[in-house]
């Protein structure tokens, strides 16, 4: 089963109908209109609570919320902070070549069949996501998230193929294969 993606943070709430604001971590807001249920995270360690979604709508970069039972402002502010996500089975398929970069994390990084490392960050930078791969001798990798480098994402098997350009794996400070 696929876990639950991350998709943004409730900022507020909006109106007297009790719909909340939900800022969308990267993407389009669009993509998310269409589910029925979401979770709901306050990232203490608890399990995350599901909703039904009465509506949804996009608003620019933000996602506007009415989940059944809240009905009135107050009820919609006490949500402010929480983390909201998309079942699974729910996450909409993305287009060749992009990908949900939470589920990048923990993926193996591959270079010819050989593993690198694991992903255990992702930072961005000038533009690029960059991955933070943690590797097997110890090192830390920063590999730049970019069609030259990554050539394949195997979510199936958690994996990421990458082609290396010489002298990146010295960066890391380790002797790697």
């Amino acid at each position: 089963m696929t876990p639950p993606l991350s998709i943004g943070r409730v900022r507020g709430h909006r109106g007297n109908a009790g719909e909340m604001t939900v800022i969308i971590a990267s993407g389009r807001a669009e993509r998310w209109q269409g589910n029925d249920r979401i979770l709901m995270d306050g990232g203490c360690g608890g399990e995350p609570v599901a909703y039904e979604v009465e509506a949804s709508r996009a608003y620019r970069d933000r996602l506007i919320l009415k989940l059944k039972g809240v009905d009135d402002p107050g009820a919609a502010a006490g949500f402010k902070g929480l983390t909201v996500q998309v079942a699974g089975d729910a996450v909409p398929a993305l287009p060749e070549g992009e990908y949900y970069l939470e589920r990048l994390i923990g993926m193996t990084v591959k270079e010819e069949g050989q593993a690198l490392g694991t992903v255990t960050d992702i930072h961005e930078a000038g533009g690029t996501h960059v991955l933070v791969v943690q590797t097997d001798t110890g090192g830390e990798l920063m590999i730049p998230l970019v069609q030259a480098m990554v050539k394949e994402v195997e979510e199936t098997d958690s994996s990421i193929h990458v082609v290396l350009p010489p002298g990146l794996k010295e960066l890391g400070g380790q002797d790697l294969p």
